[in-house]
């Protein structure tokens, strides 16, 4: 083989090699620091595997910007609200919130945009969440009320906040013997929603997010501040409500959406326009808008951005070093042609 051709063949390795590069979100232990909320005193905790958010206690938003439809391919804006509740952790079991010494809850806040992609028969829908950040907000306990934008502690500046980041394939990290639950999705199952009024859970999403500042929720060494963040899994249903309730509050929920998201609005209103917020009910079919009781977690890690798969760069390395004996035989086999 001349060089020229062993030096082509490497160069497609290296090529199919890159080509395998996917992003990865490696699901860790973390601690969070209760204690940084104000006035302090919170329990500092170890072991943490899931941050839950009251069962059915959030809200969601959704404002289609595009149509009156829905129809594939609209643009829709998202707000949603919801109370951490408590921890999962192993070893030391189920743990109460009790953040700012148990005198403070944390509402965890998103405000973004997605895409409607596909419907079908209005009663099923997917979606892709293309943006949109996350911000964790301190308030006094009791004082949610998912109906009052005013009470999500947005007034205030945020504990940490999160970033939309592209979809990867999400599994269990290694190390990691103290996580009991081994999950795992595909990248195109991450940063989507999905919708069917027939089914119990009648909107389930999953998000991912990375780290922007967050030194409440901190992934336990030896992984600490290497690309920390958070995987989301989400389940919305069904809420009763009579007329909008969130009349008379388009001016809050604009600066809620401008804040979290760092841009943008979140509705206009009584312009005639889509991008009013009219919200329906989900009933017999999926509405252009709509507001969704909220419920979930949130599973602490690590991303791993664009990194060779560990099969592929043992084949790569392999080849390479195959390669590289190949050529040194040659070499060595010319040599010894030229001497003799």
């Amino acid at each position: 083989m001349s060089k020229k051709s062993l030096l082509g063949a490497l160069l497609v390795t290296l090529a199919c090699a890159a080509g395998a590069q996917a992003d990865t979100f490696l699901t860790e232990q973390a601690t969070v620091n209760q204690g940084i909320v104000p006035p302090g005193g919170g329990t500092n905790l170890p072991n943490v595997n899931q941050i839950n958010l009251s069962g059915g206690g959030g809200i969601v938003l959704e404002n289609n910007i595009t149509s009156n439809g829905p129809n594939v391919g609209d643009k829709f804006n998202l707000l949603a609200a919801g109370v951490i509740a408590d921890f999962t952790r192993n070893p030391g079991g189920s743990f109460v919130a009790d953040f700012g010494g148990g005198n403070k809850q944390v509402v965890a806040v998103f405000a973004g945009q997605g895409t409607v992609t596909s419907l079908t028969g209005g009663t099923q829908s997917t979606a892709s969440i293309d943006s949109g950040k996350l911000a964790l907000f301190a308030i006094d306990k009791n004082t949610f009320d998912r109906l009052n934008a005013s009470t999500w502690g947005t007034a205030g500046a945020a504990i940490a906040t999160f970033n939309l980041t592209n979809p990867a394939d999400i599994t269990k990290g290694i190390p990691n013997p103290n996580d009991p639950e081994a999950i795992f999705f595909a990248a195109n199952q991450v940063n989507t929603g999905a919708i069917n009024l027939a089914a119990g859970q009648q909107i389930q999403d999953r998000l991912l997010f990375k780290d922007l500042i967050d030194p409440l929720i901190v992934v336990q060494p030896p992984f600490t501040g290497q690309n920390e963040g958070l995987f989301g899994r989400f389940d919305q249903t069904a809420l009763a409500f009579a007329g909008n309730p969130f009349a008379g509050q388009e001016n809050t929920l604009n600066g809620i959406f401008a804040k979290v998201n760092g841009s943008g609005f979140f509705q206009t209103t009584g312009t005639g326009t889509p991008t009013d917020f009219n919200p329906q009910q989900l009933g017999g079919t999926i509405p252009a808008d709509f507001i969704t009781q909220l419920g979930g977690n949130f599973v602490p890690g690590i991303l791993q951005e664009g990194q060779i798969p560990e099969p592929a760069s043992m084949l790569l390395w392999g080849a390479v070093a195959g390669g590289m004996g190949v050529y040194g035989g040659i070499r060595r086999y010319r040599g010894k042609k030229t001497v003799g």
